[in-house]
């Protein structure tokens, strides 16, 4: 499933609006640990961040950018080239990056380039290790060909990033009824946590001889939702 079509699953699917609310959920609960400036939404899945970042209260006086390969968009242009300046944001929300590791690879050594020192990309991403790779279904997306967290935080170490934090995301087989959606994820956030289907990854850039201020500290309550048993 291309990005554009994950996006529509998401937006559409009842099961999809499911996924998506875990991982709001976890966007959310990050860009409440600090204040942020300057915040791009990045790829088609930033056309759904960028409204509910828009609406949260703390980013009134924010610049929320959105930048995708289409109209509508701030600016059109793919993830891996991205056309704004040295250190332009201090934030990014990054749904669902490239799957390929060249492309991934690109996309974050731009991410790198464009986000301000002690800034952060948030990333969430299918879970290829996930129960749901025994699904064959046309109209779910297939996580066997996601992006593990292994793969994502070896690649992202090479370009310079360090792993801030996560969680792991959506513990339900992709069957049921709505109803029991929340009962499953509550269980399987106990029974089997690294088989969820989407993770969701802080990645912080930290410079060699720079600390942070006590008014951009990470807070203590995400900080501590540190992928377990990865």
């Amino acid at each position: 499933m291309n990005s554009r079509n994950l996006c529509a699953w998401l937006a559409g699917d009842g099961l999809g609006r499911f996924v998506w609310q875990e991982e709001w959920g976890f966007f959310q609960a990050a860009l409440g640990e600090r204040v942020w400036r300057d915040v791009l939404c990045l790829g088609d899945g930033g056309r759904l961040a960028v409204a509910g970042v828009k609406a949260l209260p703390a980013f009134s006086g924010c610049h929320v950018a959105l930048q995708c390969d289409a109209l509508p968009a701030d600016v059109v242009a793919s993830t891996g080239r991205l056309p704004w300046r040295d250190e332009a944001f201090d934030c990014v929300v990054a749904p669902h990056l490239p799957d390929d590791d060249a492309p991934l690879l690109l996309a974050l050594a731009e991410l790198f380039r464009v986000v301000q020192p002690l800034g952060a990309v948030l990333v969430t991403g299918l879970n290829p290790h996930s129960v749901w790779r025994w699904w064959r279904d046309d109209g779910l997306p297939d996580v066997r060909n996601g992006v593990s967290f292994n793969r994502l935080r070896r690649l992202a170490r090479m370009v310079g990033w360090q792993v801030g934090g996560g969680r792991f995301m959506v513990h339900l087989p992709p069957v049921g009824q709505p109803e029991n959606w929340q009962l499953v994820e509550t269980a399987g956030q106990l029974l089997w946590a690294r088989n969820a289907a989407v993770y969701g990854v802080v990645l912080s850039k930290r410079v060699a001889g720079m600390r942070l201020r006590g008014d951009v500290e990470w807070a203590g309550g995400f900080e501590g939702m540190v992928l377990q048993g990865v």
